[in-house]
């Protein structure tokens, strides 16, 4: 079932922002703490390093209207790709290139409270019902693929056994991630979907999914996830980065991929999605690849080489807190051609974010899509 977003709950607390921001840290600590100890194969490690590296939450809070209007085109900002989305190139470069619009909001202790406080253990009362469906948000905004979006909906609608609904960025902002399992970013251009969240917006994505929410990220959206340049707004979940940066021009094609360490081969739609590499960064465990690009694209003039993609992971796993995420370079619900598309694994990494549960470093394509 797609529906309208759930209604929003009244706002909690009301702490000045200094208060506020203390029992922020607090109740994330005690929560982090409470999964870690539970359920991550990082278990000490991850709790012994959380209160370090939360305050770059606090960091970026000091940055506020700081961040510039430089939104070039990070993700699969072409025209092409634009126009076979269904979306509007016109539209999406002027929003590349327009600034925040305003200025960030305070941070409030209650963004957290909202995911982060659920019964004795910190996620009890957060977790699905057995048996109940999969409550799913589709992040749109612009900066969203209008295809992409509409296909991964149909995906979700054609497996059932989910519970849709469409999120904006003030309504993320809003509370209106509280009550479901897992957030979908799709493909468009990632620093657009960022900007749009604001700094109260991204960092509510954060403490969702370091609750316990799950996260998958399709070629935009998995640029959103990653570390980078603070000007196109990423969210920082996961520590890769992508390869070439600012050079992430190679073009649309479909292209071969294959479970890490040997498997079927699967053609997938490639439209200029991350070329993942690890970046190491304080609090977050590795990541773990599951799929791996078998086939090459570049684009020598617009500064991508040769060689840069093949063995790349297509697809990884990682955990932020408690979450499971997924990340898609390439977008396996849409096709080119006469190429068939594969939304089944789209439907199998929802499924497998939803589940919950440590995110082992030897894990294998089969545990997430078979």
């Amino acid at each position: 079932m797609v529906r309208g977003a759930p209604a929003r709950k009244p706002r909690g607390f009301g702490l000045p922002v200094s208060a506020g921001r203390f029992v922020f840290f607090l109740l994330q600590a005690q929560t982090l703490v409470n999964c870690t100890t539970r359920d991550s194969p990082h278990g000490e490690d991850l709790a012994s390093t959380t209160l370090e590296a939360d305050p770059r939450l606090d960091a970026e809070a000091q940055r506020r209207g700081r961040e510039d209007t430089r939104a070039e085109g990070e993700g699969n900002a072409d025209a092409e790709w634009a126009g076979r989305a269904g979306g509007d190139a016109g539209d999406l470069a002027e929003e590349a290139a327009a600034g925040d619009g305003g200025a960030d909001r305070a941070a409030d202790a209650d963004d957290f409270e909202r995911f982060g406080t659920r019964g004795d253990d910190g996620l009890e009362e957060y977790a699905r019902d057995a048996g109940g469906p999969i409550r799913v948000a589709f992040y749109e905004a612009q900066g969203v693929g209008e295809e992409g979006l509409r296909e991964a909906l149909e995906a979700l609608e054609g497996a059932g056994g989910f519970d849709a609904a469409m999120v904006s960025p003030s309504e993320v902002r809003g509370g209106e991630l509280e009550g479901r399992d897992v957030v979908v970013f799709s493909g468009g251009i990632g620093s657009v979907q960022g900007r749009l969240l604001e700094e109260k917006g991204r960092r509510i994505v954060r403490e969702f999914v370091g609750a316990g929410g799950g996260y998958v990220g399709i070629c935009a959206g998995a640029y959103l996830a990653m570390q980078g340049p603070r000007e196109y707004h990423h969210l920082e979940l996961v520590a890769a980065r992508s390869w070439s940066e600012d050079a992430w021009r190679r073009g649309i094609a479909m292209l071969d991929v294959g479970p890490v360490g040997g498997g079927e081969t699967l053609e997938l739609f490639y439209a200029n999605g991350p070329v993942f590499r690890r970046d190491p960064a304080e609090g977050l465990a590795p990541f773990v690849p599951l799929l791996e690009y078998r086939e090459d694209q570049y684009c020598a003039s617009c500064g991508t080489s040769a060689g840069e993609l093949p063995g790349t992971p297509a697809a990884l796993a990682a955990e932020y807190g408690c979450g499971r995420i997924v990340l898609f370079s390439p977008n396996p619900v849409l096709a080119r051609g006469e190429a068939e598309a594969h939304p089944e694994l789209f439907v199998a990494a929802v499924r497998w974010v939803a589940a919950r549960g440590p995110v082992d470093a030897d894990l294998s394509f089969d545990d997430v899509f078979r």
